[in-house]
């Protein structure tokens, strides 16, 4: 269902193994490496988009992979523009683990 200022956004979204047929909507070298939901949530809470975690869903495209999605505050924001934010701030979260 649609809800008005709010934007849907999979794990497959910022996949960097998926193609774009496969549900990518960035460049590999913006995506991420085996992104998580919850590292998918926190990258969102710190971008400030308010995220909404939903466990348990399957992107209608590959229906068998239950990896669940994420809806943010879409503000004056684009799409790519929200992809590119979330997925930096899980690049930076990442790279902070490994340190």
């Amino acid at each position: 269902m649609k809800q008005p200022g709010k934007m849907i956004v999979w794990v497959a979204n910022v996949d960097r193994s998926k193609t774009r047929h496969q549900g990518r909507r960035i460049s590999k070298s913006l995506s991420v490496d085996s992104p998580r939901l919850s590292e998918m949530e926190n990258a969102a809470k710190s971008a400030s988009l308010a995220p909404l975690a939903k466990t348990g869903s399957a992107r209608p495209g590959t229906w068998w992979d239950k990896t669940g999605y994420v809806v943010v505050d879409r503000g004056n924001l684009s799409r790519t523009e929200i992809l590119k934010t979330i997925a930096k701030h899980m690049t930076k979260e990442k790279q902070s683990k490994k340190a």
